[in-house]
């Protein structure tokens, strides 16, 4: 029996998780190709969407795509977990382990490719200034969008539990930065809506672009 031909796609965004799922299924069956998505996030959320996520204006998982249902409909597999390295001499590519609360959930493994497709997606560019790295949250995942979301709800509670103001600053006026300032006057004014007195006056929002 020959060998299936291995293609390995790196990075569920919206180009790596549209490949995988046009490519598998009938077309794989009929060419003899087996197609792995390979991410470190059990779903997909669509990156214009993630302000929401943050905010906590839009239910997460009414917005995302889970891999391995996805991979079940298309009939492609999918690996947890972040691509550390790539060998291109042995044709593998190497991924590191899975934690979770400290704990190893998925041991650092190897997966072999014939064909490797990397749609890893962008970053947001902090043009090398001093401090961001180690003070400021960035919103280029779903991952990172909860995570932003988690800091602000226990902000918001601070705030309106000791009715001191709440200085959130945002950095970058494109369509991202512009749309998750305005969620968040949302949040602020639907939670005093229900109860959270003086938080849309406490709150303090100052958007930051260059000239």
């Amino acid at each position: 029996m020959t060998e299936k031909h291995k293609i390995v796609v790196v990075g569920g965004g919206v180009a790596g998780l549209d490949l995988a799922s046009h490519v598998s299924g009938k077309p794989a069956r009929k060419l003899g190709w087996d197609v792995r998505l390979v991410d470190r996030e059990l779903a997909h959320v669509w990156k214009p969407m993630l302000h929401t996520i943050a905010a906590g204006t839009a239910d997460t998982g009414a917005h995302q795509t889970a891999y391995l249902s996805q991979a079940r409909r298309r009939g492609f597999s999918f690996e947890l977990g972040e691509v550390v390295a790539v060998d291109r001499e042995r044709s593998l590519i190497r991924i590191g382990p899975v934690m979770a609360t400290g704990e190893e959930v998925l041991p650092a493994r190897s997966l072999q490719y014939d064909t490797l497709v990397l749609a890893a997606g962008s970053r947001a560019n902090d043009f090398g200034t001093p401090g961001v790295a180690e003070h400021c949250m960035t919103i280029d995942s779903r991952r990172e969008a909860l995570a932003f979301n988690d800091r602000l709800r226990i902000a918001l509670i601070r705030s309106v539990a000791s009715q001191r103001p709440l200085s959130v600053a945002v950095v970058g006026a494109g369509a991202t930065g512009v749309e998750l300032v305005a969620e968040l006057i949302r949040l602020a004014d639907v939670l005093e809506l229900h109860g959270a007195l003086g938080l849309r006056g406490n709150l303090s929002i100052t958007l930051i672009e260059t000239p």
